[in-house]
């Protein structure tokens, strides 16, 4: 008998151990069903990015009682509109893409994403990829960039080849405590407050200004054409650009500036001419057309168009036409 009360007590205990573990799950169960959302909603339905800018997007679920799930985010084209794991959307290249928000039931959100630029873009081919150009307008900013600009602009175009996108206004106008601006450059090199945006900035300035944004480069102020053509040469070879200063001589009637011009080799093509890029449409007076761009032999341009620098050339900015000679090697 007391062998069958004991059977009895020990079966009841499991019995109720069973029926606890039965109603905690259900109890779980009922509140996971409670905490999936039945519907999610993205904080924007449509965003404009200019390339290189970021911005994170968020989620909200339906009911509120649905807290926070854990959600799965994609891009359609992660080229033009790349995402992170917690919703960071950056703009990498000029186009569309759509970004999709995912719960874990499988409720979904989206946000049309377009990639825009402040200029038009030129692609070169080279054995390590295709560069992409963004060909900004020094005309279009204002006074100081048509007198003054050119060599701003320049480095513009040159660092958006590897992916850091300023506008030639955001590195004139930048305060002194952004990496990418002038004004970060010219106190880093001790140049007086009290002078800026009063002259062009030197190349030495620009090569300051890249390599403050992280692009390895060379300025080389002082030249001889043969040495300046094979080191120009080799280096586009290697599919890098090359920012040059042209002079305002003529040649076989053909004149690159009307003052001196700073402009970005980035490319040789089938018959051996140089690619330039010029930093407004309509300056350079050579075979220019509509596409902010020139083909010339780098040999004609190195030894009629270029000037080797000389004088004040260390100064920050350039306070004569001796500072305005030279080329920059570019990454």
């Amino acid at each position: 008998m007391k062998k069958y009360f004991k059977f009895l007590l020990r079966s009841g205990r499991f019995l109720a151990v069973l029926l606890t573990l039965s109603l905690t799950l259900q109890t779980q169960y009922a509140r996971a069903a409670d905490a999936a959302p039945k519907s999610v909603k993205m904080s924007q339905g449509s965003l404009t990015l200019r390339l290189g800018r970021s911005k994170t997007l968020s989620v909200t679920f339906s009911p509120k009682s649905a807290g926070k799930a854990d959600i799965t985010w994609s891009s359609s084209n992660q080229s033009v509109a790349a995402v992170s794991k917690s919703g960071k959307v950056t703009a990498k290249k000029t186009g569309n893409a759509v970004i999709t928000a995912k719960t874990e039931n499988g409720k979904k959100a989206t946000c049309k994403v377009k990639v825009t630029s402040d200029a038009r873009q030129y692609t070169v081919s080279t054995k390590n990829g295709k560069m992409t150009y963004q060909m900004y307008n020094r005309m279009k900013y204002g006074g100081y960039y048509a007198n003054y600009g050119c060599v701003t602009t320049v480095v513009a175009i040159a660092a958006s080849g590897y992916g850091k996108y300023y506008t030639p206004a955001e590195i004139h106008t930048g305060a002194a405590d952004k990496s990418y601006s002038e004004r970060y450059a010219v106190k880093k090199m001790g140049a007086s407050a009290s002078l800026y945006g009063r002259a062009a900035i030197s190349l030495l300035t620009a090569s300051q200004i890249l390599t403050d944004m992280g692009i390895e480069n060379k300025a080389v102020c002082k030249f001889t054409a043969s040495a300046a053509i094979k080191e120009i040469k080799a280096h586009v070879k290697e599919g890098k650009p090359v920012i040059l200063k042209a002079n305002n001589k003529r040649h076989n009637g053909v004149r690159i500036a009307v003052g001196h011009h700073a402009m970005v080799l980035v490319g040789i093509d089938a018959k051996g001419y140089g690619i330039f890029l010029s930093p407004d449409y309509g300056r350079v007076n050579y075979a220019h057309a509509s596409n902010n761009y020139f083909k010339m032999s780098i040999d004609t341009f190195v030894k009629y168009h270029m000037t080797s620098a000389s004088g004040n050339y260390k100064t920050p900015y350039v306070t004569s036409t001796g500072a305005a000679g030279g080329y920059i090697l570019v990454g």
